[in-house]
């Protein structure tokens, strides 16, 4: 439930910051049970997508991207905050002219740590690395260092779970963008996914 899919400065949401809330354990879970503890239910491997994750920056108005993570809990899937590590992958990427660009992950790995702070719901931070390439316009690294969203289980979100992060501040390391952008992305994992303890 937990993954988080970003796109550009997506990526952005790389890596994970922990969480400064004060919670009990964090487990992603295949059953609506609490604790989480019953045979084969704890989730280690999380695989999220995003069919239109979007950097919007006031040259080329928007990069839009279908957008992946997998990752792995490290331990033993339960912790008080949950971190998970992996990758993002993009693609589809388009601006809003419709032409092609690139966005590419640069962060070695991802790390996403995920803190329960009530019934199916948590906080979701990350932050990382990534390359987006538009044309002539944007070539750029943004970071999205302090990305925070929220995330939700299937019993209040419907479907599989969700992780949101709306207009989230990324801000470029290099290149040739705008000094910021603003990261909009809503993932789902791929199963259901119970944000537990």
């Amino acid at each position: 439930m937990m993954g988080l899919a970003a796109l550009a400065a997506l990526a952005a949401m790389a890596f994970v910051g922990a969480s400064t809330a004060s919670a009990g354990n964090t487990a992603l879970c295949t059953a609506d049970e609490d604790p989480c503890d019953g045979p084969g239910t704890i989730v280690t491997h999380v695989h999220e997508t995003d069919s239109a994750a979007l950097l919007l920056n006031n040259v080329t108005g928007f990069v839009k991207c279908v957008a992946l993570y997998l990752g792995d809990a490290l331990g033993t899937g339960l912790a008080n905050p949950l971190h998970l590590v992996g990758d993002f992958t993009y693609s589809s990427c388009t601006d809003e002219a419709a032409r092609s660009c690139t966005v590419t992950e640069v962060s070695d790995k991802s790390l996403i740590t995920v803190l329960k702070t009530a019934a199916e719901t948590g906080t979701v931070e990350g932050e990382g690395e990534v390359l987006v390439r538009c044309g002539f316009f944007i070539h750029c690294v943004y970071n999205g260092k302090g990305l925070k969203g929220t995330a939700e289980g299937p019993l209040l979100a419907g479907g599989n779970g969700v992780v949101k992060l709306h207009e989230q501040t990324t801000n470029r390391v290099s290149g040739l963008c705008p000094e910021t952008a603003k990261l909009d992305i809503l993932t789902s994992p791929l199963s259901l996914t119970y944000l537990s303890s």
